[in-house]
């Protein structure tokens, strides 16, 4: 039985009473404390591990008797034959903007960063930076005080560069039509949107979540920074659009890491892994 999330407390223990092996995929690095307390008391039941990042497995395994348990880390995949710039048609609307055009594709809400994302343009501008800001995400019913704030300091900030383009079917597209990424988000494991940027070979900056930096290093294929620090954000892409040969770059080795890492055909075959462990 694969229980995927750590709140997932029934489908563990009724594995356990069927005599069923148990895989417990830890997919993110942030849960309420009862959720952790009471995953803590059922963890020793499971038979392996399938934490999505490095830090997910910190979060979750790292007292002494889970750490000795088998993990074997399984980062959320893209679809690279999907997410692959040579086959899809820019967005028009996203195309026209006045460029370069840097995107973000999340919804309208904290954990996201938005707010940092606002303030990290805002200064991007004082640096002196040319760059049009998207962002493909809705703004959320439930986050209605959160969406209100975001707007209110694009207003103080006398952010023009910045377009929320509304929830979009044509994502790929999006990314296609852009000449970079940004990620601002507090909290990520294995941050999908991240990925698909990467494997549409798009150079980025993102905060320092999951395992984005260690991943985006190697190479290296784009730029982290601290979250929460939209001023060292709007460095790092300024530097980043001010140097189009290593932008470019950067894109070329996220897309093939993309394709060697991170494909779903990489997942599949972590699945495969973490089972045959579980059943050893």
């Amino acid at each position: 039985v694969h229980a995927n999330g750590p709140w997932q407390i029934k489908g563990v223990l009724a594995a356990r009473l069927a005599g069923c092996k148990v895989v417990w995929h830890l997919n993110d690095t942030y849960e309420p404390l009862p959720v952790r307390l009471v995953f803590a008391l059922l963890a020793p039941l499971a038979h392996a591990f399938a934490p999505v990042c490095e830090r997910s497995r910190q979060y979750y395994l790292s007292r002494p008797r889970l750490a000795k348990k088998t993990s074997i880390i399984v980062q959320a995949p893209v679809d690279t034959r999907v997410f692959d710039p040579d086959t899809v048609v820019p967005a028009r609307d996203v195309k026209e903007q006045p460029g370069p055009v840097v995107a973000t594709t999340a919804n309208i809400s904290p954990v996201k960063g938005i707010l940092d994302l606002v303030r990290a343009v805002a200064a991007f501008n004082q640096l002196g930076g040319k760059a049009t800001f998207v962002v493909a995400g809705s703004f959320l019913d439930s986050q209605v005080e959160y969406g209100q704030q975001v707007k209110d300091l694009v207003d103080e900030l006398g952010v023009a560069n910045l377009e929320f383009l509304g929830p979009r079917q044509d994502v790929v597209q999006v990314l296609r039509a852009a000449d970079a990424y940004v990620c601002t988000s507090l909290f990520e494991a294995s941050p999908m949107s991240v990925w698909e940027a990467m494997a549409m070979a798009k150079p980025m900056v993102s905060t320092d979540v999951g395992d984005v930096a260690p991943i985006l290093a190697d190479g290296p294929c784009g730029i982290t920074v601290p979250t929460a620090k939209p001023e060292a954000m709007a460095e790092k892409l300024h530097e980043l659009l001010s140097n189009p040969d290593q932008a470019r770059e950067f894109g070329q080795r996220a897309r093939q890491k993309a394709v060697d890492e991170l494909d779903i055909k990489a997942c599949v075959k972590n699945h495969e892994r973490l089972y045959r462990a579980a059943l050893d």
